[in-house]
C-alpha cells in the first residue's frame, strides 16, 4: 500500500494547523506535530478488510526482535518515529525531520535514518517491503527549494545505490502573512529495495 499522498496531505494540513495555532508555518513546528498527523491520517485507512497498528517511538531493540533479526552494529540504537502493520504482515517505517535547511545535522540524521531502514527492507526475514522518510526543505523562492530538494535527494541516492527510492515533492508557500514569503517542498521518498 502506498502511502504517499497520505503523508503528503498531513504535512500540509500541519502547516495550516500550525499557522492556525501561531501564526507560523510548519517550518517552526515541533517535529512531534508532524509526526503524530502522519500517524493520524495513516491511521484513517483502517476498515473490515484493513486492519492497520499505527505505532510511534518504537524501539529499533524491540522492533528487531519482533522481526527475529539480529542486532547490528550497523543499526544506530533509537526508536523509529511511526511503525505501521497492515495485516498483520507488510510493514513499513516512516521517518520525519522538520525543516533542512543546510547540509549539516538533520540531513545526517536522515541518512542514519535510511541505514536503518535499509537494514530492514535488505534483511531476508524481515516483513518490511518498503518505508518512507519524509523531511521539509526552505528556500526563499520555488527554483531555489527545489535545487535544494533535488540535491539532497541526489546525494540521498548515490550513497543507498542498494535501495531504490520514488520521489514525491510538494511546494509551497509556508506562510501567506509573511512579507518574506518562503516556499517549502514537502519530500516523501518511497523506499524499496533494489530489484
Amino acid at each position: 500500500m502506498n502511502l504517499t499522498a497520505h503523508i503528503q496531505k498531513a504535512i500540509l494540513n500541519t502547516n495550516q494547523e500550525h499557522i492556525n495555532f501561531s501564526e507560523y508555518g510548519i517550518s517552526y513546528a515541533p517535529e512531534y506535530l508532524i509526526t503524530t498527523n502522519i500517524a493520524k491520517e495513516i491511521y484513517t485507512l483502517k476498515n473490515k478488510n484493513n486492519e492497520i497498528g499505527v505505532y510511534l517511538e518504537w524501539n529499533i531493540k524491540d522492533l528487531l526482535k519482533d522481526e527475529g533479526i539480529e542486532l547490528s552494529e550497523v543499526v544506530r540504537d533509537g526508536k523509529c518515529d511511526i511503525c505501521i502493520f497492515f495485516n498483520r504482515t507488510t510493514n513499513a517505517i516512516i521517518e520525519v525531520k522538520n525543516t533542512v535547511t543546510n547540509k549539516g545535522p538533520r540531513l545526517t540524521s536522515i541518512h542514519k535514518d535510511i541505514e536503518r531502514i535499509q537494514y530492514f527492507l535488505l534483511n531476508i526475514d524481515s516483513t518490511f517491503k518498503d518505508s518512507y522518510v519524509c523531511f521539509l526543505v526552505q528556500a526563499k523562492n520555488k527554483k531555489k527549494t527545489k535545487e535544494k530538494a533535488t540535491s539532497y535527494i541526489d546525494e540521498i541516492r548515490k550513497e543507498f545505490d542498494t535501495l531504490s527510492f520514488k520521489e514525491n515533492i510538494k511546494f509551497f508557500k509556508e506562510n501567506n502573512n509573511d512579507e518574506e514569503e518562503f516556499f517549502l517542498a514537502s519530500v516523501v521518498l518511497l523506499i524499496k529495495p533494489n530489484t
